[in-house]
Formats: structure tokens, C-alpha cells, sequence
């Protein structure tokens, strides 16, 4: 009993050291992002009316400025795909006979697909 105790303690703490790695993630991500929008206006507003190299660099700071909601986009689909296993993971807890049962039909399932009838 002791020992499922200090794991279940072990993985509380897991769990906030992650919470907080997240925050610390997106404090950063929205301070370069407020940077780059900084940089950006100062771009459009200088000189780049009448130089085409400018209007070029104007357009990758348009492709940088969405990688940002690309990475935010994969990380809640991580976050899904996360509390998606958690969900199977209790599920598997609550009925051992039914998950072990699915697990060995999904099996089956992905051999006949991966056959080569």
C-alpha cells in the first residue's frame, strides 16, 4: 500500500513539474511572439514601400508568424491524444477483461489489414 502511495505522489509531481514546463512554454512562445509583431511593424513602416527585397522579407515574417500557431495547434492535439490515453488507461483499470479483450481484437484487426491476401 505504501509503495502505490509514493507513486501515485511520484506521478502528482510529475504532472505539476509538467503543468509548469507548459506555462514556462507558452510565457516564452507569446514574448517572441510580441517581439516578432514589434519587429514586423517596424519592417512595414520603414522602408519597405518601394524595395521588393523588403516585400520578400515581409512575407517570411508572415510564414514565421504562423509557425507559431502551427506548434500551438500540434500542442493540442498532443494534449488530446494525452488525455485520450488517460481515458483508455482508467478504462483499462475499471475493466481489465473488456481492455484486454479489445487490445487482442484490435490486433486481429490491424493483421488482417497489414495481410498480404
Amino acid at each position: 500500500m505504501t509503495q502505490s502511495k509514493s507513486d501515485i505522489e511520484e506521478l502528482k509531481d510529475l504532472q505539476r513539474e509538467a503543468i509548469e514546463l507548459k506555462a514556462q512554454r507558452k510565457k516564452s512562445r507569446s514574448s517572441a511572439s510580441s517581439a516578432q509583431a514589434k519587429h514586423s511593424e517596424e519592417d512595414e513602416s520603414g522602408n519597405a514601400s518601394n524595395n521588393p527585397s523588403s516585400k520578400v522579407s515581409t512575407d517570411n515574417t508572415q510564414a514565421e508568424g504562423q509557425l507559431p500557431d502551427a506548434e500551438e495547434a500540434i500542442e493540442n492535439i498532443a494534449d488530446q491524444f494525452e488525455s485520450f490515453v488517460k481515458q483508455l488507461a482508467n478504462a483499462a483499470q475499471d475493466r481489465p477483461a473488456l481492455a484486454l479483450l479489445a487490445t487482442f481484437t484490435a490486433g486481429v484487426m490491424v493483421g488482417y489489414m497489414l495481410s498480404r491476401k
